[in-house]
């Protein structure tokens, strides 16, 4: 596919939608079939739901602005994204903490660290190569997927499936963006293979040491 279809491809656009949805139908989901379920109401949840669900919905705005090629308007819209991913951040890692003075699960609460820590990651390196359009859309949009993990997580459980049917749907959306490569640009962009090397990668470091005794002990000691 020529460089000049390519930058007009819906792909980013329509993928954006697809994770505002999964993040709009999974909490959704979750809270009118586990409503027993949902962590107790705090100042810090809910501003950590609308901080992210406006980061979702920015996002989507910004992929369709430049579908509809409004530039302008779309860097406008971007520095309100500096706000969002750092209340984003923030409040993710103090919902995580407080998650794990309910309930000591250290599989969790490395989840929600090393979650934090790629979108941290990858939202910086899109806004780094904000002049390069090719690493900046598939780096914010992996942003978007390295948070997918705990929607997907509820949807699991409102289903009462195990906890580990969530791995194999957020793979799933980790490698969609790399069969779109493969079929767009005839290989897999570098920024793609960044962002499914980070979240792969992660999910390793959640499984090894965040079901390790030794993390279990450190968090014992560090925040029981």
């Amino acid at each position: 596919m020529p460089a000049e279809q390519t930058r007009r491809s819906p792909f980013f656009f329509y993928y954006a939608c697809i994770l505002l949805l999964v993040v709009t139908g999974g909490f959704g989901f979750h809270a009118l079939i586990k409503p027993a379920n949902l962590p107790p109401v705090s100042e810090t949840l809910i501003f950590h739901a609308v901080f992210t669900y406006s980061w979702y919905v920015l996002f989507a705005i910004q992929t369709g602005l430049i579908r509809a090629k409004r530039p302008a308007l779309h860097m406008q819209l971007g520095k309100m994204s500096f706000a969002l991913a750092l209340g984003v951040v923030i409040t993710g890692i103090l919902i995580s903490i407080a998650h794990y003075q309910r309930k000591p699960e250290g599989l969790v609460f490395m989840g929600g660290l090393v979650n934090m820590a790629n979108f941290s990651l990858l939202y910086g390196s899109a806004v780094f190569m904000r002049n390069r359009s090719d690493w900046h859309k598939r780096l914010m949009l992996f942003a978007g997927i390295a948070m997918m993990a705990p929607v997907l997580a509820r949807v699991v459980r409102a289903a009462d499936l195990n906890e580990f049917a969530a791995l194999p749907m957020w793979l799933l959306l980790i490698f969609v963006p790399a069969i779109y490569d493969l079929t767009s640009i005839k290989t897999v962009h570098k920024a793609t293979l960044f962002g499914i090397a980070l979240i792969i990668g992660g999910i390793v470091i959640m499984i090894t040491i965040g079901m390790s005794s030794a993390w279990a002990t450190f968090l014992e000691n560090a925040l029981g």
